[in-house]
């Protein structure tokens, strides 16, 4: 898009006492260079609000100005450039428009005008129906003289950061949310699964987070690995077979299932432990406190089996075995707090040297814009033949006319 014959001033006067929700302002000149890229922020931010109902201006106002667009709203986030002493080109600052660094500088003030701050306060003894939640989200530029429609490289790169703090301010309003799940699901799977983004783990996913598992015959734990890559119990299902028995934090250093002896760290953690016919019998020893335990479990039927928590470490290690996964996105329906999803999978497994590709169906409840409950429904049956994995028939019990 050119910005060269464009100077687009969305925002209306409101003077009414109702207030109005949600605006989002893109602050700034757009034939300048880097000081057109609070304009660019919002349109990223405009392209993922998915039909939420935020009122959009991109202006180069500042001051008195710029109050009478706030008239009416009841919140506001700004967007804008700044320069700072000591701040790196494309850094992206988030505050209180009363925490702004330096209230004569950025587009909120005009040469012949005053600050936001002081149009505020104006506007307000005057009894001005005004926001008392204004945000400002700033990017970090070098001072523009020259006309250009084009951002460096280094502001460039900042965009998708100030995007996600802007949607991230939009989105916590308490119990109503500004902007769809749907669009929390598409950066899971663009950025945190695509781009294997871990650090976005604590953003996307809530504390308490709890997963679903689909009902099977196993022993009812989940496992992560400890630092020495020895396998350790991270989660004991409630009610399953390892209930009681085996405790977060034991590390399994020898397991038996029949005539079938784990004695190594490789052939433990390359185990398929989730599942099996039911009543095998699975002798463990376990390290619990710098004590060798022996730990007997049977397997069984565990119907609702859930998964609390989530680790930076479950992922490390999942991109370790497939480092080139994709998810695609097929179809998602949204409804309430909740999103539906059909996903395809395709990677490369480190561990077997083969591709693979399945699918998933996946349930995933939000609440404050964070995922707290996922159900799933993986093809890793499929998967598990992809990468060489046998699947024998059992012998045949007798049958009435065999």
């Amino acid at each position: 898009m050119s910005y060269a014959s464009i100077v687009d001033c969305r925002g209306l006067m409101h003077q009414a006492s109702t207030q109005y929700g949600t605006l989002l302002v893109g602050l700034g000149n757009p034939i300048l260079g880097d000081d057109g890229v609070g304009w660019r922020v919002v349109e990223a931010v405009e392209a993922q609000l998915n039909g939420a109902e935020i009122d959009v201006a991109y202006l180069s106002l500042g001051g008195l100005s710029l109050m009478e667009q706030l008239i009416g709203y009841e919140r506001v986030i700004i967007v804008d450039s700044i320069q700072t002493e000591g701040g790196a080109v494309g850094d992206v600052y988030q505050f209180d428009l009363e925490a702004l660094p330096e209230p004569s500088t950025g587009h909120s003030t005009a040469a012949h005008d005053t600050s936001l701050q002081t149009a505020l306060a104006i506007g307000r003894k005057l009894n001005a129906n005004l926001p008392s939640y204004i945000k400002v989200v700033a990017i970090e530029t070098h001072p523009s003289f020259d006309f250009s429609d084009e951002l460096t490289p280094a502001i460039v790169a900042a965009i998708p950061e100030a995007a996600r703090t802007v949607l991230s301010l939009a989105s916590n309003r308490g119990d109503e949310m500004l902007i769809e799940n749907k669009a929390i699901i598409q950066r899971w799977v663009d950025e945190l699964i695509n781009a294997q983004r871990i650090e976005l783990i604590d953003e996307l996913y809530a504390e308490e987070f709890t997963m679903h598992v689909n009902p099977y015959a196993g022993v009812g734990f989940a496992s992560d690995f400890a630092d020495n890559e020895r396998m350790a119990v991270r989660h004991v299902s409630p009610g399953g077979p390892a209930d009681g028995r085996l405790q977060p934090g034991d590390e399994i250093v020898r397991a038996q299932i029949g005539d079938q002896v784990l004695d190594s760290d490789d052939l433990i953690n390359n185990f398929v432990w989730g599942h099996g016919p039911l009543g095998d019998a699975i002798y463990l020893t376990v390290l619990r406190n710098q004590q060798q335990i022996d730990v007997f479990v049977e397997r069984a039927l565990i119907d609702d089996a859930e998964v609390s928590g989530l680790t930076k470490m479950f992922f490390v290690d999942y991109f370790r075995r497939w480092p080139d996964i994709q998810c695609t996105i097929e179809f998602m329906i949204e409804e309430g707090d909740l999103v539906a999803s059909r996903l395809q999978w395709r990677g490369w497994n480190a561990d077997y040297d083969r591709q693979a590709t399945w699918s998933e169906t996946a349930i995933f409840r939000f609440e404050d814009g964070k995922i707290v409950e996922s159900w799933t429904n993986e093809d890793l049956l499929s998967a598990y033949l992809q990468l060489g994995y046998m699947l024998a028939a059992p012998e045949r019990a007798g049958v009435l006319g065999d």
